[in-house]
């Protein structure tokens, strides 16, 4: 088992210290984890307003453990992670455990540089994760509200252990694939990642406020919500093939008809069908944009074998055609050419 201690909010020297730990060097504020340790990478990411990012996507070889001891000065961590587990991982803040089984862990959540924090992730974790680091004076400028560090720090040390952990949906899904298939190279890569950020920043703390001022109906345990994660991977799974139905996903995971209903949509905003269109329309907007398909290869792709259909269902998510999407495409492109 590697057990790495560290103290620093900035994660420049987060991985500065890691990879001494693994014995390896940084290159271009990347680490590229050794494969005796496993695959992948981690990058620190400074961004000109000010917040520290980390970028993780690693598959484990070996046990790792992470520790933190609670710091001054206090800085805020926001994590989105999406794990799949192979046998355990485990995650301690101060003095609450979550033991997170397999298949999966796929959620938003905030953490504190005042709080003990434990990661221990067994040999077989595959970890694609998004960490962001601010403080109090940060926090109180991007809110846009004038209070004194120590109000805005009791605040947040209060939403730490309440109420935080928000399960990745399609939207933020959809932003952090976005930072992870940013070209490094590209001459605006820090501006694209910044944007996606605080898309990322401004939903956790929206949904946040908004759950927090209907905590009387969020009544949900957390056992509850991690089984909702797993539906919604295996709802989105696989969009070549129709979405498996109510009756499938409820023997699947052992949960009654309602039960699943209701929490579902508790937990994600949608019913189960009407969540899987969404975000299937969205990967097809985002296809049609890369101009890397054709309607008829994404059409197949996302399980239409009958283009009018596919064509109908995008027009009654977006009141446009998928035609009209590579039309202004083309005509942007272009455009572009001609300046």
């Amino acid at each position: 088992m590697i057990v790495f201690n560290s103290d620093h909010p900035d994660f420049h020297l987060f991985i500065r210290d890691f990879a001494k730990e693994l014995g390896t060097t940084i290159d271009k504020d990347t680490l590229t984890l050794p494969e005796q340790y496993g695959e992948g990478y981690l990058r620190a990411i400074r961004l000109p307003n000010g917040l520290s990012v980390l970028l993780v996507d690693v598959s484990t070889e070996v046990d790792l453990e992470i520790l933190r001891k609670s710091t001054d000065p206090h800085f805020f961590i926001l994590g989105f992670d999406e794990v799949y587990i192979k046998r355990n991982l485990t995650h301690i803040i101060d003095t609450e455990k979550s033991n997170h089984l397999p298949p999966l862990f796929s959620g938003a959540f905030m953490n504190a540089t005042f709080l003990d924090n434990i990661v221990v992730a067994l040999k077989g974790c595959k970890i694609y994760a998004v960490k962001i680091v601010f403080d109090a004076k940060w926090m109180a400028r991007y809110l846009g509200i004038e209070k004194d560090d120590k109000a805005i720090t009791q605040y947040l040390a209060l939403k730490t252990k309440k109420l935080t952990l928000d399960p990745l949906d399609g939207e933020y899904k959809k932003y952090i694939e976005e930072l992870f298939v940013a070209d490094y190279n590209n001459p605006v890569y820090y501006t694209i990642v910044e944007n996606r950020v605080m898309l990322l920043v401004e939903r956790f703390f929206t949904r946040l406020f908004d759950r927090s001022s209907k905590v009387a109906g969020f009544r949900i345990e957390k056992p509850d919500i991690y089984k909702m994660m797993e539906v919604e991977a295996e709802l989105t799974r696989d969009y070549s093939q129709p979405a498996p139905t109510i009756e499938v996903l409820s023997e699947k995971f052992g949960i009654g008809l309602s039960k699943l209903k209701r929490q579902f949509r508790q937990v994600y905003g949608y019913p189960v069908y009407e969540y899987f269109q969404k975000f299937r329309m969205e990967k097809a907007k985002r296809m049609l944009l890369s101009g890397d398909y054709s309607i008829k290869e994404i059409g197949y792709l996302l399980g239409y074998q009958n283009l009018s259909n596919f064509a109908r269902a995008f027009k009654k998510a977006y009141s446009y055609l998928p035609s009209e999407v590579l039309n202004f495409r083309r005509n942007k492109e272009n455009m572009d050419i001609a300046d």
